[in-house]
């Protein structure tokens, strides 16, 4: 599926772009723009990539992320265009199952209150994790 330039740009600021493999800040081997390696990526010794397969994985790997988000938010084609980057940022960041324990900011977020899932968001494990790239989220979600 096709994205946004201003979408492309947001995850190569947020994540770089490495055409090698490296260790994240949690210790997972990852590549291009924020791929986590698979075992089986781990297992074919997938260690150098091209930048368009960084952007073709990127893309790959945001299809998989906004699926997951509208499982969370079925309603998500209706938000407005910065709600939906910072809920696809997060799903990205946190996977399904880290998004899914956001049980304050969830519903809000369904109610339309975005400013205070914004704030809900920013009293969590990840904001403090992920302080600055939280910061810059939450200021998209908040609208």
């Amino acid at each position: 599926m096709p994205y946004s330039k201003k979408t492309i740009d947001h995850f190569v600021f947020e994540e770089g772009l490495r055409l090698n493999k490296y260790l994240d800040t949690t210790g997972h081997w990852t590549i291009g723009i924020g791929h986590k390696l698979t075992k089986e990526d781990l297992g074919n010794n997938l260690s150098t990539i091209t930048k368009e397969q960084a952007y073709e994985i990127l893309e790959k790997d945001l299809d998989i992320a906004k699926k997951d988000t509208k499982r969370i938010f079925p309603e998500y084609d209706t938000y407005p265009e910065n709600v939906k980057l910072a809920l696809l940022d997060m799903t990205f960041n946190l996977g399904y199952s880290g998004l899914s324990k956001f049980v304050v900011t969830i519903p809000l977020v369904k109610q339309r209150k975005f400013k205070e899932a914004a704030d809900q968001a920013m009293k969590s494990l990840w904001a403090r994790q992920v302080p600055n790239r939280a910061k810059r989220v939450t200021k998209l979600l908040a609208g």
